[in-house]
């Protein structure tokens, strides 16, 4: 195939073709040009601005409208994933089946994120606490700089959270991946996300380096090397504003123990070394084997390792591709001379093509003994290469793998619970396996490591973390405060008395009798979008599961005689009899047939600001919650709602403080293109 030509840089929802710097990828099997394009330093700096410009806006979209959004991002990249699994396999020399597969994990990850989202992020009030809320906000611009070897899997995974919390993002992809980039940009633009929101540069380090020197970045996404993460930690040794999450390499090992299952550990260490040539962070670089197992064990994955062929993309017989960069085949080769010179022994040597930068898989012995090989033994190889050492005594096996710095996975073989156990609480790591390769992690779980291998902000089901601020408030009531002990009383101006208020139901025969105060009141305090027809209301109360209270205040007359005047009301009903709503309360899958829908809490103008409907509001909670099935278990999990944006502050507020949680926002709701109902649920504990 000719060479691509580059659409240039994806910036404010447009492509940017001009600048004086020219990015080529070339095919690892055969080193044959395939894309070519330009790019500038000072795009990062356009890239930034339009983020930044578009955060506010994206933000208050809320989480339901930025989804919309991103599930269109993820129908485009669905659409355009054979094209984009073709340049990843040509431009990293990943077999073809492999990269379909990396494709596929983009447009899995969608729901897992939004799926931790809204169990973890809910912004509200705490179980039990409803004067102790917290929010998440997003951070604002959000960098994502990612490495080659999972170039699209390992920017997504950041990039995703980053939008689905509200920030805007600027990814530096790796330069040796530049089409395969390029691909992503075009399925957000064919998703049509808004312009600012998803920006993409391409470049090499200085591309890098100019994004993390932008005055508007507030958090930093790094995977690759530790090398190039001490930089940008010094850079941003002044920017404390500014957070950084890093994911680094590991010196991986494998234990395995005399009792293990030697043909589980045998699949399971060669999964874990020569997967994708080699090139994981996560894959195995050492096996530390039990001295009554080591011969056995060799002979295995030496038959294995012997049978392992590294052929090109399209190859149906190659375990893996080629390496993806020249320097990593150079860097690989030196790290086994070395080996060899010190004493290693190849035990085993499969095969691969020939040029480019294949490599054959390789497997290497230290002699009893060693305990390492400076320049081998000490650094992450990344490619097909193992080495094999004995061991007597677990104790000094743990020394081993705490000594230095790097934590990211190890895994121990062993039919042994407890000694998993064991080593779990005292290896320095950040993942731990059991009769599992150290590679292949879940999304579900955090994904990061420890020291050199990253700074305790793992990303995979932790990712959202790096990406929001948690804000902690308290609340209180107007003029409630807890005196304290050492400080004056401050005497307060004579407030007249707080007026009685009562609550009572109102049974079948009495809903006539109050229907005309509620129509008045509804005709004073709505605009007419979001009032109730009178026949509609009409059918409301003659609804037989309808849940209408009232309240009353009392009022003294000049003689002294009391009467109770109507004050405000609140109507409830089964979820399953509400029609005309938009939100997710037509959705059985939230709990229909569980859920009491809130329809009106309404107080007369005049009265309002005394607490009445806070008082109605709680006691529709407390009758929900006495209300039984024949059986006798519980009627009703939740109530169920909405509140119109702007318009109901008090009542999101007293929602907040039973414990609500925000379900969806929907614009338009009430009539006009502008206004917003924020739905929620409460449940009922």
């Amino acid at each position: 195939m000719g060479i691509i030509n580059g659409r240039g840089d994806w910036i404010d929802g447009q492509f940017v073709l001009n600048g004086n710097t020219h990015l080529t990828s070339s095919n690892p099997a055969n080193h044959e040009p395939l894309f070519h394009t330009h790019t500038d330093t000072h795009h990062v700096q356009k890239a930034c601005d339009a983020a930044h410009a578009a955060r506010t806006h994206w933000r208050n979209l809320g989480p339901d409208d930025r989804w919309a959004h991103l599930l269109r991002f993820k129908t485009a990249l669905e659409s355009n994933k054979t094209t984009i699994a073709e340049a990843l396999s040509l431009e990293i020399g990943k077999l073809r089946t492999e990269a379909a597969t990396e494709v596929e994990t983009l447009i899995q990850r969608f729901d897992l994120v939004q799926d931790q989202y809204k169990a973890r992020f809910n912004s509200g009030a705490l179980d039990g606490f409803p004067n102790e809320w917290l929010t998440f906000k997003p951070l604002g611009v959000v960098g994502v700089i990612g490495p080659f070897n999972f170039p699209l899997h390992l920017c997504h995974a950041h990039v995703l959270p980053a939008l689905l919390a509200g920030n805007t993002v600027v990814i530096k992809p790796s330069e040796v991946a530049p089409l395969t980039a390029q691909r992503y940009a075009e399925a957000a633009e064919a998703a049509g996300l808004p312009p600012g929101v998803l920006n993409l540069v391409q470049g090499t380090g200085s591309a890098g380096a100019a994004l993390l020197q932008h005055p508007h970045l507030r958090g930093l996404c790094f995977t690759g090397s530790w090398k190039t993460a001490r930089r940008i930690l010094e850079s941003t040794l002044d920017r404390p504003e500014v957070l950084v999450a890093l994911e680094l390499g590991g010196k991986n090992s494998v234990v395995v123990e005399a009792n293990a299952d030697l043909d589980q550990a045998t699949h399971e260490i060669t999964v874990g070394g020569y997967l994708t040539t080699g090139q994981r962070c996560t894959c195995t670089d050492r096996i530390f084997a039990h001295k009554n197992i080591i011969d056995a064990l060799s002979e295995r994955l030496r038959q294995q390792v012997t049978g392992l062929h590294m052929g090109a993309q399209e190859d149906p017989s190659a375990f893996a591709g080629p390496l993806a960069t020249p320097s990593g085949h150079r860097a690989l080769e030196q790290a086994k001379a070395v080996a060899v010179a010190a004493g290693a022994i190849l035990v085993a040597q499969g095969s691969a093509e020939q040029g480019g930068n294949f490599v054959a898989p390789t497997l290497h012995r230290l002699p009893d003994g060693t305990r390492g090989i400076p320049g081998y033994t000490d650094h992450e190889l990344f490619g097909p290469d193992l080495h094999i050492q004995s061991y007597d005594d677990l104790d000094q096996v743990i020394e081993q793998l705490n000594h230095g710095t790097r934590g990211l996975s190890h895994s121990l073989f062993s039919k042994d619970r407890e000694t998993f156990q064991y080593m779990l609480q005292h290896v320095e790591t950040a993942i731990f396996n059991h009769n599992r390769s150290t590679n292949q992690a879940s999304p579900r779980l955090p994904f990061g490591g420890t020291g050199t291998s990253g700074n305790y902000r793992p990303a995979g089901s932790y990712a959202l973390r790096n990406v929001v601020i948690p804000v902690a408030s308290r609340l209180a009531e107007p003029g409630e405060f807890t005196h304290h002990e050492k400080l004056t009383p401050i005497s307060k101006p004579t407030q007249p008395p707080t007026p009685r208020v009562r609550i009572r139901s109102v049974g079948d025969r009495q809903r006539r009798r109050v229907l005309e105060k509620i129509s008045e009141l509804e005709a004073r305090a709505y605009e007419p979008a979001r009032r109730d027809p009178p026949e509609k209301l009409q059918e409301i109360m003659n609804e037989p599961n309808l849940l209408a209270q009232i309240a009353e205040i009392e009022s003294t007359d000049a003689n002294g005689k009391s009467s109770w005047i109507f004050a405000g009301y609140a109507l409830a009903r089964p979820l399953e009899t509400v029609t005309g709503r938009a939100g997710p309360d037509r959705d059985p899958t939230l709990g229909q047939h569980v859920t009491l829908y809130s329809s009106a809490i309404t107080v007369v103008p005049e009265f309002q600001g005394q607490g009445i409907g806070r008082q109605l509001k709680r006691a529709q909670i407390a009758h929900a919650r006495t209300l039984q099935k024949p059986d006798g278990t519980p009627r009703y999990k939740y109530v169920s709602g909405r509140n119109r944006l702007s318009k109901t502050k008090a009542m999101q507020t007293i929602n907040l403080e039973l414990g609500a949680k925000e379900l969806c926002r929907i614009q338009g709701a009430y009539g006009t293109p502008e206004s917003i109902a924020l739905y929620y649920q409460i449940p009922l504990r």
